[in-house]
């Protein structure tokens, strides 16, 4: 198939062929014209059959290079919306992603300002708990400065070592320590 529309190199055109330039002048009808059919001259007659074959030739070719120009542009035109689709589809999927990662950032946001509530309270929680323990132990230490002091004053009063306040009476745990 030649581009541009050139003609077929097994189909001659009418520039090409002598026989078809043999009554083309003529206008079709008039005393010179050769083309008319006459039974004493059966040359004219092979001639004007032989321009009329070529032009069906042509427009066979002509015909056949259309049909065959047209399922190009068919084929071409198939395979540029089978990629304008994908793109399309694509397009549409890489928003949706973009649509889900937003909706997760969201979510993950969430998350770390509810992490970060939490590590709050804690820090809080673990501040007052140290002050508690601070406190404790001052109760802890007091209690058996009281003790010792009790237990002190009971033997100068003259009662006995074994019914002195022993330091088990004291809860025991790791603040008391």
């Amino acid at each position: 198939m030649s581009e541009g529309g050139g003609s077929n190199p097994t189909s001659p055109t009418l520039a090409e062929s002598p026989s078809i330039l043999i009554g083309a002048g003529n206008g079709g009808g008039g005393a010179g014209n050769r083309m008319q059919t006459s039974s004493s001259n059966p040359s004219p007659n092979l001639e004007n059959v032989s321009a009329s074959l070529q032009k069906i030739a042509q427009a066979k070719y002509k015909v056949e290079d259309f049909a065959n120009r047209q399922n190009d542009l068919l084929n071409e035109l198939a395979e540029f919306q089978s990629t304008e689709d994908f793109i399309s589809r694509t397009m549409k999927a890489i928003g949706e992603l973009n649509d889900e990662k937003r909706s997760h950032s969201e979510i993950i946001q969430t998350i770390n300002n509810d992490k970060k509530d939490l590590e709050e309270v804690i820090n809080h929680a673990r501040d007052e708990q140290r002050q508690h323990e601070e406190m404790l132990a001052k109760k802890y230490e007091q209690l058996f400065i009281l003790m010792g002091q009790l237990n002190r004053l009971a033997q100068e009063s003259g009662i006995p070592i074994e019914e002195l306040i022993t330091p088990e009476v004291v809860p025991q745990n790791s603040i008391s320590a």
